[in-house]
C-alpha cells in the first residue's frame, strides 16, 4: 500500500470512529486496532492537515470602487 492509500485508509478509519459514537479505546478494541497505531495516525493526519492549511495559495477577492 503506497503512502497516499495508507493515509486515505486511516482517514477513513478515523471518520468511522468519530461517527461510531464509541470512545477511541472501545473502537480500537472492537476493530482489533492497536490504540498506539490509531493515535499515531490521528496525530500524523492532523499535522498534515495543518501543513496543508499553512502552505500554498489563498484566494482573495478584489472589490472595485464605483465612482
Amino acid at each position: 500500500m503506497d503512502i497516499t492509500s495508507r493515509r486515505q485508509h486511516w482517514a477513513n478509519i478515523l471518520e468511522e470512529q468519530s461517527a461510531s459514537g464509541l470512545s477511541k479505546k472501545a473502537f480500537c478494541l472492537e476493530r482489533g486496532i492497536n490504540p498506539a497505531t490509531f493515535y499515531y495516525w490521528q496525530r500524523r493526519l492532523q499535522a498534515l492537515s495543518q501543513e496543508d492549511n499553512q502552505a500554498g495559495f489563498q484566494r482573495i477577492s478584489l472589490q472595485h470602487e464605483h465612482e
